[in-house]
């Protein structure tokens, strides 16, 4: 991790991406484009995460205390009687394409990973769900049914963190995280060509161990 957060400004989870990319049997074929790929996966992922929080507003945690004078969540308010119950709105047709969506990722995500741990085709397949995601919660971010996007968006950060990807997947579940996630990379670029090809020597040096 040491080599990874250094001044070159490569993201860790950049890397652990870059590596999902390939069969962990296989032999790396290492370009300095693959690198920046990741990176822009992994902005990806967190920008879908983001607009899913938006829309979902999922519940922050408070300490008792401050609970007890203020409305910590929505459902908080409804308990209390201070505000109606929303009822839930019927799925349409973009609701029923976004559980489809889920339904097939989680399909194919458990089919590659029991594949002699398929990688690269499970991350494709949350790549495609963070796709819906984040299309269903732009457009519909003023009428969003919130279950199916809130179900999916759990499980595609679930997934993340399973992947080792915990810091990604914040942006569903942490704010301030998410803030960090989405900025960490405002430092210019992404690393030099020494600092790519020492990252490619370490790489290769752990795998012929």
């Amino acid at each position: 991790r040491d080599l990874l957060d250094g001044p070159e400004g490569v993201h860790p989870e950049d890397f652990r991406l870059f590596c999902a990319s390939h069969r962990y049997k296989s032999t790396v074929n290492y370009a300095r484009a693959q690198l920046a790929e990741a990176r822009r996966l992994r902005l990806e992922l967190v920008a879908a995460l983001q607009a899913a929080r938006d829309v979902c507003n999922p519940p922050t945690v408070v300490r008792a205390e401050e609970d007890d004078d203020t409305d910590a969540t929505h459902a908080t308010a409804v308990r209390r009687g201070r505000l109606p119950p929303v009822l839930p709105k019927r799925l349409a047709v973009d609701e029923t394409t976004l559980l489809d969506t889920l339904s097939a990722v989680r399909r194919d995500v458990r089919t590659a990973l029991l594949d002699d741990l398929d990688t690269p085709t499970a991350v494709a397949a949350l790549q495609k769900l963070a796709a819906r995601v984040r299309g269903y919660a732009v457009m519909r971010s003023r009428d969003a049914v919130p279950e199916p996007l809130q179900e999916a968006a759990t499980y595609l950060a679930d997934s993340l963190r399973d992947l080792g990807l915990a810091e990604t997947a914040d942006a569903w579940y942490v704010a301030a995280a998410a803030g960090a996630s989405a900025t960490a990379d405002a430092v210019p670029g992404s690393a030099s060509g020494g600092d790519a090809d020492a990252l490619l020597e370490a790489l290769v040096d752990f795998r012929s161990r």
